[in-house]
């Protein structure tokens, strides 16, 4: 007898009788460019009831081919929650020094990303 279902039954049952806490609860989720866990952490998410959820855009990313559309696709994969995204990672070729953690020579560009993806996900 396969007892994989039955197993998955009970650890969903358990699931939701956590959930009745999660929406007062939020979580803060960081999925790296194109993570291939995003599909699932949202459904891992919808099933505990979270409903807040802190998120990340990086300037550093934005310079990789097709980051746009990975942030469009990261942003619709989260409609269902309440989102605030936190803008970080200075790109190598921005910074004091060449690192991600660096603070940028100058603002001003990072501004500028950080008001477009504003406008963009509001």
């Amino acid at each position: 007898m396969n007892r994989e279902p039955l197993r998955y039954f009970v650890h969903r049952q358990k699931t939701c009788a956590r959930a009745q806490h999660a929406p007062a609860m939020g979580i803060c989720q960081w999925f790296h460019f194109e993570d291939h866990r995003l599909e699932n952490a949202v459904r891992w998410l919808r099933d505990l009831g979270v409903t807040y959820i802190r998120t990340g855009i990086s300037w550093a990313d934005s310079r990789r081919p097709d980051a746009q559309e990975w942030f469009d696709l990261q942003m619709l994969a989260l409609e269902p929650f309440r989102v605030t995204a936190t803008f970080c990672f200075t790109p190598k070729s921005e910074g004091v020094k060449p690192h991600h953690t660096s603070p940028p020579r100058d603002v001003r560009p990072f501004a500028e990303f950080c008001a477009a993806q504003v406008r963009r996900y509001g």
